[in-house]
């Protein structure tokens, strides 16, 4: 489990808080429901650099900044295509469709007008240059209404080609965003708020109104006798614009609380649809006065590429985010409100970090700092029984009949006494080295990964004198650790997976390993296989039948990071930062499957199965309770026709092998690309069958030539259907 270098502020309130606001409306006799009806990522593709999109006929376009003008065909939700690239002569920030063309806000370059009656063959008809920055643009009738840094331009496009300016308004305060309708349009004017414009004489639009907001106006949205305004930090603000020169605030919402930068917004009433650093938030403005949050989907990508989502398009049932290098995230909304989250428990501190269960109890480490012990003869009420104090941030929980092992962030080991759960005590405690990233236990042996201190073994037969006997040093940095005596699982850092026999805890021993890269995150072990995360990479599946001899299988890219895994049956139950509980079919190893997923407030750390539910320690925010999948649903969609690559070494110089699996024989096609969508050169393109399959690539194109430094896309088809993408870094 990942750790961070230090504590914030310690806080000594307990509480017990139902969910509210979240739609959550289930008997408490349910058992399990069907995440495959919660909102949740259904597709992707990359269409990197992505900050707006806007939809039309089953086909996207996307401003994707410094990366151009991008067109995809979304007529597979599930599956969505690349068309087109076209670069622009700045930066892509917005766009809009109108009648067989796509308008895009490029900065400096003003407004660009591509005629996209070929979706696949865009082609740039015009340029209106305004004179200042263009960020935002919007059509109503045959007009395009443009926010530039000087005010609002009205350009009359009813022949494209020929687009022209035929009125402006000058406006204080650099608009970045202009929605319309009817004879208003409404502009986002960073610190200044709102600016109402009438734009009923296109040759003389006027000022009406404005109403300053706090913080910073991202966005603007406009339906019925309501403006949505969007504060990047602020939240949402319900404006009424019964009376146009004096719109009145007559609601908001903050969502500030969440940790994010709110960015774009659309409506389709009763929801408001805000994309932001962390995903996606749909607010329910049913009552302008009383806006309340239906849902939240996390995308995870916040949390390795450190941008999340700019802008959303709405679908039937659908919505379509554009979110930076993350690409285009396509999010199930067929039922907004639906989640099969029951409860939450708030711990003391900056929340929850670890949770193990055992017999009817929680065990639960958190930022008070220390273990708490919960009862859960209420599974949707835990009750607090006990608690013990650690000297910093408690970050791991393993249990040993009646004993509990911590450690916390003052680089300690604690056994404490669980027999009566009321009063746990400190029997004995061992000083280590560095931060825990790991921690298991089998019989009178516990076994610690420390940071650059290799997984250490302690006996704890005498738990009042725990003592480190050895110290297996392969893993300069080892991770979390998946414990099936005689042998260790152990997950490293850039070191892949290494199998460790402690059958003889004075001489462990690495009796296998598969070298693979990135950071590690959670790790479990079902059957004959170990599942494991790596960030930014997803879900990487290894079979151990022959410990002495793991082989790769496949890697599945899954929405978010996943910092901790749980297994019942042919179910993982992976904990996300960010995008929370995912819950992944793995009945075929060879072909997991994303199920849906479960909303979160914070960032998740740990999850565990206990009492009918599944428990997810949220850091920064609370134990969150929710429902199993139950077993006899199906998951969402078919089969992939293969896993998704993997390449190794990566970064790489100057060749790298491309690696997947296909679970039945198809037809393949593996391309690389280069960032703004243009293909480099094909590395297979045929039949093959069932069974693991690799490539090597050299760096080069398809004329041979030497490509530069750079990241670059390896996608792959398999029978017609993107099967998987990867990213590749090449170094000269």
């Amino acid at each position: 489990m990942r750790h961070p270098s230090s504590s914030p502020p310690l806080s000594l309130l307990l509480a017990i808080s139902l969910v509210a606001g979240l739609g959550i409306g289930l008997a408490l006799a349910q058992d399990c429901g069907d995440y495959a009806d919660t909102p949740h990522v259904m597709g992707s593709v990359n269409v990197y650099g992505a900050r707006a999109v806007a939809v039309a006929s089953d086909t996207g376009y996307f401003a994707c900044g410094e990366y151009g003008f991008k067109v995809v065909d979304l007529q597979d939700p599930a599956w969505p295509q690349l068309l087109a690239t076209l670069p622009t002569a700045d930066y892509a920030d917005d766009v809009a469709y109108a009648s067989g063309h796509a308008y895009v806000a490029d900065w400096q370059a003003g407004l660009q007008v591509f005629d996209v009656s070929d979706p696949a063959a865009p082609s740039l008809v015009r340029t209106v240059a305004t004179g200042s920055y263009v960020f935002g643009v919007a059509i109503a009738g045959h007009y395009a209404y443009v926010a530039d840094h000087a005010g609002l331009k009205v350009v009359d496009i009813a022949v494209p080609a020929s687009a022209a300016i035929v009125g402006s308004v000058p406006i204080a305060g650099y608009p970045t965003r202009v929605a319309v309708q009817g004879n208003l349009a409404c502009l986002a004017v960073g610190s200044y708020g709102i600016a109402v414009v009438d734009v009923g004489n296109a040759a003389a639009p006027a000022l009406l109104g404005s109403l300053p907001s706090p913080g910073y106006t991202s966005d603007v949205a406009v339906e019925g006798t309501h403006a949505y305004l969007l504060g990047d930090t602020s939240g949402l603000h319900v404006i009424d614009l019964t009376t146009p020169a004096a719109p009145l605030e007559v609601g908001s919402l903050d969502l500030n609380e969440e940790f994010v930068y709110d960015r774009r917004l659309e409506v389709e009433w009763p929801y408001v649809h805000i994309a932001h650093a962390q995903g996606l938030h749909v607010i329910d403005v049913s009552t302008p006065a009383a806006p309340a949050l239906a849902c939240r989907v996390g995308l995870g990508i916040g949390v390795f590429a450190g941008e999340g989502a700019f802008g959303v398009a709405i679908g039937e049932g659908i919505d379509w985010v554009a979110a930076g290098i993350g690409g285009l995230q396509v999010v199930d909304l067929s039922q907004p409100t639906f989640s099969l989250q029951t409860a939450s428990w708030t711990c003391p501190g900056w929340g929850p970090t670890d949770i193990a269960i055992q017999g009817g109890l929680a065990y639960v480490t958190h930022g008070g700092p220390g273990l708490q012990i919960l009862d859960l003869a209420d599974p949707d009420a835990p009750v607090l029984l006990g608690e013990l104090a650690t000297d910093q941030t408690a970050y791991h929980v393993a249990l040993a009949g009646e004993l509990a092992l911590v450690t916390d962030n003052s680089f300690r080991f604690y056994v404490v006494d669980i027999g009566d759960p009321g009063a746990p005590a400190l029997l004995g405690s061992l000083p280590l080295t560095d931060i825990v990233n790991g921690l298991a236990v089998h019989g009178d042996y516990a076994y610690v990964s420390v940071s650059w201190d290799g997984v250490w073994i302690v006996d704890i037969s005498d738990p009042a004198n725990p003592v480190h006997i050895s110290t297996e040093w392969s893993m300069w940095m080892p991770g979390q650790i998946v414990a099936e005596y005689p042998l260790l699982y152990v997950a490293g850092w850039n070191q892949g997976l290494h199998i460790l026999d402690v059958s003889d805890p004075q001489n462990p021993i690495v009796v296998g390993s598969d070298w693979v890269g990135g950071e590690p995150g959670g790790i479990a072990r079902h059957s004959h296989y170990v599942y494991m995360a790596r960030a930014g990479v997803g879900l990487q599946v290894i079979d151990v039948a022959d410990p002495a001899a793991p082989s790769w299988v496949c890697d599945y890219v899954l929405p978010g990071d996943a910092y901790d895994m749980a297994v019942d049956g042919e179910l993982l139950y992976v904990a996300s930062p960010y995008t929370g509980l995912q819950v992944v079919d793995i009945a075929a190893p060879t072909a997991p499957r994303l199920i849906g997923t479960g909303a979160t407030s914070a960032q998740p750390r740990a999850v565990a199965l206990g009492a009918g539910r599944v428990y997810q320690a949220a850091e920064w925010g609370r134990l969150e309770i929710f429902l199993p999948q139950c077993s006899d649903e199906s998951a969402v969609g078919t089969a992939p026709a293969a896993c998704a690559l993997n390449a190794f070494p990566n970064p790489f110089n100057p060749q790298t092998t491309l690696a997947f699996t296909l679970p039945a024989a198809a037809r393949v096609e593996l391309t690389i690309y280069d960032l703004a969508g243009r293909r480099l050169r094909s590395l297979l393109a045929g039949p093959l069958d069932a069974g693991r399959h690799s490539a090597a690539w050299d760096g080069r194109d398809a004329q041979g030539r030497a490509l530069p430094s750079g990241l670059y896309l390896a996608a792959l088809v398999a029978d017609g259907q993107a099967a998987g993408q990867w990213k590749l870094a090449l170094l000269r």
